[in-house]
């Protein structure tokens, strides 16, 4: 636009010290598009300021301007120098702000990761551009299909294709014995894989007396719905109730905490994020932006993904565990814990909220909450505590006698503590698919609640993201917690406590390998530094042990629960064993099947490729036939 040229180079012509007037002037003469333009991608665009400012120099040093028919210049050029010169200033000052404040967050962004390193960039923008060619697709559809029959295999089970299989309904209804009978037969077949105690977590307690009164309770209320007040208010109060008494476990004896009952730890994890975004926007925050450590659970991830928010992933502790991505596998892990560090430099005016584990789900380790909590009150964001693991299980620890020297701190009782999610159906040992997500009050919670007035259908609100819900579960989880009692709950932290002590002390005997960080709770996490990890895992399978595989670093964990009560010796001799055996036969990197061949290939290709892999997992879980 020759108008625009005609000003900013009038302007430099005038006063070379306030260099950038004349591309603000030129943004503001542009259309209300640019202007978003600008806010968007402001890092680019400043740098393209620069340029055309010295653009704009050397061509007005160059060639003489003929002003005369830009209206626009002839009203600048009324002004006194003095005020022109107090208007330089003024914005002069303005941009140098802005400049500042845009070089510290590209400093920043280069630092902490967000969503995913530069590096895990770069892979995927190779990726991308690498499947536009035809032959790449193909190759790639190629090693899908090779791998798929592993899938299979891996999801569905040795007797999936001798299973009877229904994909319509029947014409007449199957008889209840028959339908009882059949699914009899397979929970008998799959009780099998659980029952001895060789299972990482998934089934937290396992009593035959215990699971019998979850049972019951949930076929007194099967038909129950809470959405429905006036036709159960019973299931209700259970809700009420339930709520009341992990708020007094957690509370720290404050009176204020309140919460909801959820679906699980996912659940309240969302909720609790929503709840902080939406708080904070009501006080001007409009980019909200949420701090986390790299160890945090996925479930962040998902809130952030499902609310458009920015994720700001840390790493862990510099000084005990030297974070270099690019080589993990010679490094000592003794903490694990969230930087307190990194976490500080990833504070920001839009940081509504700090996360952190106590216990983490990979390591079980507990982040210093303690420190955090200070951080959010002096910088006036949330702190989230994820207890799913360990909300019916840290409290109980000093009462157990196997506290083990942890006397932290991690729940209300830390004043910048402003919310924790609890899962009742971990060690809280209900039914599946109860969680309970706490705040430090009533103003904040609200903020989680869907209220919709103009519905035809009449006031709809729903104080969680379900509509409908399953009150037998919370009649399960209300007779869980009051048959268990404080009395039974620390028992059980006892006799899982010193279950886990016993498999640390065996893992240290075992030379080639060594204990990850220092587990103050239930998981027992451990890799090797002369043997694939993985290849151990694999050789416990083939015993029968359920163990959990983990990457960055490579490392397998044991998530001790009442069935791994008595089978600690098994569990150590079975380990020594398949140590030995991976001794004999040279098992290397180089071997590539099991879980040795899914974390390797983690590890190894672009994360774009992963993306797909796991979609087809879950395609391979909802095929019928």
């Amino acid at each position: 636009n020759k108008k625009m040229i005609d000003v900013s180079s009038y302007i430099v012509e005038s006063n070379q010290n306030y260099i950038f007037v004349g591309s603000i002037i030129s943004i503001g003469l542009c259309p209300l598009q640019l202007k978003k333009l600008f806010h968007k991608h402001r890092k680019i665009l400043v740098l393209l300021i620069f340029v055309i400012y010295f653009a704009l120099k050397k061509f007005s040093s160059d060639q003489s301007q003929d002003h005369s028919q830009s209206l626009l210049l002839k009203i600048l050029q009324q002004f006194p120098p003095a005020k022109s010169k107090a208007l330089g200033d003024i914005i002069g000052i303005y941009i140098a702000v802005k400049c500042v404040q845009i070089i510290c967050q590209i400093q920043q962004f280069l630092k902490v990761p967000c969503h995913s390193t530069i590096r895990s960039r770069i892979k995927k923008f190779s990726l991308n551009f690498a499947t536009r060619f035809w032959f790449v697709k193909e190759k790639i559809a190629n090693e899908m299909e090779k791998m798929e029959d592993d899938l299979i295999l891996s999801i569905k089970g040795k007797n999936w294709g001798k299973m009877e299989k229904h994909t319509s309904l029947p014409s007449d209804g199957t008889s209840p014995d028959q339908i009882l009978s059949s699914m009899k037969e397979l929970a008998k077949t799959e009780s099998r894989k659980w029952s001895d105690g060789k299972v990482s977590g998934a089934v937290y307690h396992g009593g035959r007396d215990h699971l019998k009164l979850l049972d019951e309770a949930y076929s007194l209320f099967g038909v129950s719905n809470p959405l429905h007040i006036d036709l159960w208010p019973s299931v209700v109060q259970f809700e009420a109730e339930i709520i009341a008494m992990v708020a007094d476990l957690l509370g720290g004896g404050s009176k204020s905490i309140c919460g909801s009952l959820t679906s699980g730890g996912t659940e309240s994890i969302i909720l609790a994020a929503k709840s902080h975004v939406e708080y904070f926007r009501k006080r001007g925050i409009a980019e909200p932006e949420i701090v986390a450590c790299v160890s945090a659970h996925a479930a962040i991830e998902k809130a952030c993904s499902l609310m458009g928010v920015r994720l700001k992933k840390v790493g862990m502790d510099r000084e005990t565990f030297k974070a270099n991505f690019l080589c993990l596998s010679s490094l000592t892990f003794t903490s694990l814990q969230i930087s307190i560090k990194e976490v500080e430099r990833s504070l920001s005016v839009n940081t509504v909220l700090i996360y952190a584990s106590a216990p983490t789900f990979p390591h079980g380790i507990v982040d210093p909450i303690e420190e955090l909590s200070e951080i959010a009150l002096r910088h006036g964001c949330g702190l989230h505590v994820d207890c799913c693991l360990g909300g019916f299980f840290l409290p109980f620890l000093a009462g157990a006698g196997k506290s083990d020297g942890f006397t932290d701190k991690f729940d209300f009782s830390l004043s910048g503590v402003t919310s924790i999610s609890c899962d009742t159906h971990k060690y809280g040992y209900s039914s599946k698919g109860t969680s309970v997500v706490l705040y430090r009050d009533k103003e904040l919670r609200e903020n989680q609640y869907f209220c919709y007035p103009d519905w035809t259908g009449g006031l709809y609100m729903t104080p969680t993201l379900a509509g409908s819900r399953p009150g037998g579960l919370v009649a399960a989880c209300w007779a869980s917690l009051m048959s268990t009692g404080r009395s039974g709950y620390t028992e059980n932290v006892r006799k899982i406590r010193a279950t886990v002590l016993k498999i640390i002390e065996g893992i240290e005997r075992i030379s080639e390998l060594y204990v990850i960080g220092e587990p103050k709770a239930m998981i027992v996490c451990f890799g090797s530094r002369s043997l694939n990890i993985y290849s151990v895992a694999d050789k416990m399978a083939q015993k029968g042990w359920n163990l959990n595989s983990l990457q960055n670093p490579a490392c397998v964990h044991l998530c001790a629960t009442v069935m791994t009560v008595g089978v600690e010796n098994e569990f150590i001799d079975d380990l020594e064993g398949c140590v030995r055996e991976i001794g004999c036969e040279g098992s290397g990197p180089g071997k590539s099947n099991g879980s040795v061949g899914i974390y390797g290939m983690a590890g190894s290709i672009p994360s774009g490729t992963l993306l797909e892999v796991m979609k087809k997992y879950a395609d391979i879980a909802y095929r019928a036939e």
